[in-house]
């Protein structure tokens, strides 16, 4: 995942409707998706990448006493244990959802910042920069910034490779129940 590929597109559930046309038994639980073994190792890279890309994005904010905190919808893949009544036997499953996470801006960084250029700038720069800036205070010290979606950004990037390595767990624990099949 790139950072010049990320687009705030918001909350579009894709990876649902990607799924169908690959899987047809995920199941959908409150506030995301319950995938089983087989369902999980079937979905691609780019799946994954979709479903982030277009589940990413500003949700909410807040603006406190001594800091501003920006939530931006973070898409996490959680193995979870699973009991099978039809089987009676204890199954892992993929919670697949999205929740908001907080990112946060120190209200004196917003004030220092206001005082050198506009409200629209500091927003820019504070907020929607997606590389990492560094202010120049004085001759001798810099000060390198990284925005609420540069911070976010990294964070639903780690949880991508996260996805992918569950999924690669996913896949390798299917092959060794088909290898146990074949005894």
């Amino acid at each position: 995942m790139e950072v010049k590929k990320m687009k705030k597109i918001y909350m579009i559930p894709l990876f649902a409707v990607l799924l169908v046309g690959l899987v047809s038994g995920f199941i959908l639980y409150d506030g995301g998706y319950l995938l089983d073994r087989n369902e999980m190792s079937e979905v691609t890279n780019q799946q994954i990448q979709n479903y982030m890309e277009n589940t990413f994005g500003i949700v909410d904010h807040k603006l406190m006493e001594n800091r501003i905190i920006v939530y931006y919808n973070i898409t996490y893949v959680e193995p979870t244990s699973y009991f099978n009544n039809e089987t009676n036997e204890t199954e892992t499953r993929y919670k697949v959802f999205t929740q908001p996470k907080p990112f946060i801006i120190e209200k004196e960084l917003w004030n220092t910042c206001l005082n050198e250029t506009t409200q629209q700038n500091c927003v820019n720069i504070l907020v929607n920069n997606p590389e990492p800036f560094i202010w120049v205070i004085d001759e001798e010290t810099n000060l390198t910034i990284k925005s609420t979606f540069l911070q976010a950004y990294e964070e639903q990037e780690r949880q991508y490779y996260r996805a992918k390595e569950i999924r690669d767990n996913a896949i390798d624990n299917d092959l060794d129940y088909l290898f146990e099949q074949i005894e």
